[in-house]
């Protein structure tokens, strides 16, 4: 599998964004959008599995060996959008954007705001950060769920502990699906100046900031991008009511459960996951 690192785009407020890409350069291009805290090498075994195509990975900003802004409006969804609409446009689209974490909670505001965009769109282990938001306000369950988010808010203590004793907590989190070579790699981002901070500002951004141009409107329209949700049933992150009012939003959208899978489909179950992918690809080519 060819392999070219790294690309870099300038976004539309002078954020510099590292692109990585896998597969044939002249495959046909899907848009992988990782999680916290990773980076677009994330996608490496996946991209192994679909051979055919080629993957385009950034690093959001904040995360990898992207820029990372140190103001939290920096953070609003509707900035990472841009950020996202900035590489599609470099790509060509409408393209397939593949989301896992937070890349999945953009693809739902992507689907929002630029459905053009979007040819196929699939979100994996997700909610819509709409439904999120309100789910933590108004969910007790989902509040438990997502205490880290809380934890979040607090200044300098969380970029604090998850640098304390070299990232050993983060390291720790990815033991289990990453070789010692990928964590060492993660661990050199983790620790460029600014990376700790603008990774837990995704999560103060999402609990402090309104989008400038935010929505709550559903797609109406039937006719819009394929979606699928693709989560593990062992997920501990985002419980049920949460994943079915972001589905509602979008009418058709199917949810696939993979069995005994935990919070990266990606990583736990690669070949179930490229195997979705590929038919959720083919029923709309």
């Amino acid at each position: 599998m060819s392999e070219h690192v790294v690309d870099r785009i300038v976004v539309n407020d002078g954020v510099s964004i590292a692109v990585r890409s896998f597969g044939p350069p002249d495959g046909v291009p899907v848009v992988m959008l990782h999680g916290f805290p990773e980076n677009g090498a994330t996608w490496r075994p996946l991209a192994a599995h679909l051979s055919d195509v080629r993957v385009v990975a950034p690093d959001l900003r904040g995360h990898g060996l992207s820029d990372a802004p140190r103001r939290v409006t920096a953070y609003r969804v509707d900035r990472l959008v841009d950020d996202v609409c900035g590489l599609i446009d470099v790509v060509g689209g409408p393209v397939d954007v593949v989301g896992h974490d937070w890349g999945g909670a953009l693809v739902w505001s992507l689907l929002d705001r630029y459905p053009e965009l979007v040819r196929t769109a699939a979100v994996i282990a997700a909610p819509h950060p709409s439904e999120l938001r309100t789910s933590i306000q108004r969910d007790a369950d989902q509040r438990r769920r997502s205490q880290y988010m809380l934890y979040a808010q607090l200044p300098i203590l969380p970029e604090w502990y998850l640098g304390r004793s070299d990232a050993r907590m983060m390291r720790q989190w990815f033991r289990a699906t990453h070789t010692s070579d990928e964590i060492a790699a993660y661990d050199a981002c983790w620790s460029r100046h600014g990376v700790r901070r603008g990774m837990v500002n995704f999560y103060r951004a999402l609990l402090r900031c309104r989008d400038l141009n935010e929505s709550d409107h559903r797609r109406e329209r039937s006719d819009g991008p394929e979606v699928i949700l693709l989560t593990g049933s062992a997920d501990p992150l985002f419980g049920p009511a949460v994943l079915a009012a972001s589905l509602r939003r979008v009418p058709g959208a199917r949810h696939v459960v993979l069995d005994g899978v935990g919070h990266s489909p990606h990583r736990q179950a690669i070949e179930a996951t490229a195997a979705h992918l590929r038919a959720h690809w083919n029923s709309d080519r």
